[in-house]
């Protein structure tokens, strides 16, 4: 099977390198056609007439482009402005849509980007609506997402399936040894009611490795390579002991004596 990864989606977000990653894996073809618009800032949803006019000029591109050989076109996150093109490239193959979300709930609710029932909200709700409902197939990182996808479409349950979100093997794998096991818990931090956009990380149960500057190091490996905003805390005081340069972005400061990562 060959699948063409289709549209303005951003390359690195976890979300596309685990769907690219995961096809791959198991033996399916994908073939990239990538206009890139959001990497050059990581806060992707401020709004700014730079983004708009990447945008504009990407979604020209896709609108004239023309591939052949593929079985599925796949539109990945954050491609709700690149469905009506796939569509057109898709033809009478299937056509995939992994949204992650609704630009309505994420810039009206979650971000209050804008006003709910002001022209730009509705319109929002339409490309929502729209995006998903063009599709043959939409996949979802939940089963809550998934519910909540198809209600917005007003889709049947059926066409809105569930892929898990995950970690990218790079990033997490059995690299560090310490001469005890320890425990994490992560705890997702929830700024709307479906979308997880941070973790809390939780070290536990670990010798003096703990303090180590090795242990410290492969923690901030870790760290500069996420995506969201990371939260490490000691577990004998639960206070910040690591955070990285989103939390800053997002709140403006830490608690002294934090060490902030800068992402890569």
């Amino acid at each position: 099977m060959r699948v063409l990864y289709f549209g303005t989606y951003e390359r690195n977000y976890p979300r596309n390198a685990q769907v690219i990653s995961a096809l791959r894996t198991a033996g399916v073809e994908v073939v990239e056609h990538h206009e890139p618009v959001y990497e050059a800032r990581r806060d992707n949803w401020a709004v700014r007439w730079t983004v708009a006019l990447r945008l504009f000029v990407a979604e020209m591109r896709l609108r004239y482009s023309s591939h052949d050989a593929f079985d599925v076109v796949l539109v990945g996150y954050p491609g709700h402005f690149d469905v009506p093109h796939a569509r057109r490239v898709a033809g009478k193959r299937p056509l995939v849509f992994n949204p992650l979300i609704s630009l309505h709930d994420t810039l009206v609710g979650d971000r209050s980007r804008y006003r709910e029932g002001r022209f730009t909200a509705r319109i929002l709700w339409v490309i929502d609506r729209r995006a998903l409902r063009t599709p043959d197939l939409v996949v979802a990182d939940t089963e809550a997402n998934a519910e909540f996808l198809a209600e917005v479409g007003d889709l049947p349950r059926e066409r809105v399936q569930v892929c898990l979100v995950g970690a990218e093997d790079r990033l997490f794998h059995a690299g560090w040894r310490p001469d005890e096991p320890f425990r994490v818990l992560l705890l997702p931090l929830l700024y709307g009611p479906r979308d997880a956009h941070g973790i809390v990380l939780i070290i536990e149960d670990m010798t003096d490795l703990r303090h180590s500057e090795a242990f410290s190091a492969y923690l901030g490996r870790i760290v500069a390579g996420l995506m969201n905003e990371v939260y490490i805390l000691d577990p004998d005081t639960l206070r910040f002991r690591m955070v990285n340069d989103d939390v800053v972005d997002l709140y403006g400061r830490v608690p002294t004596g934090t060490v902030v990562v800068v992402s890569n």
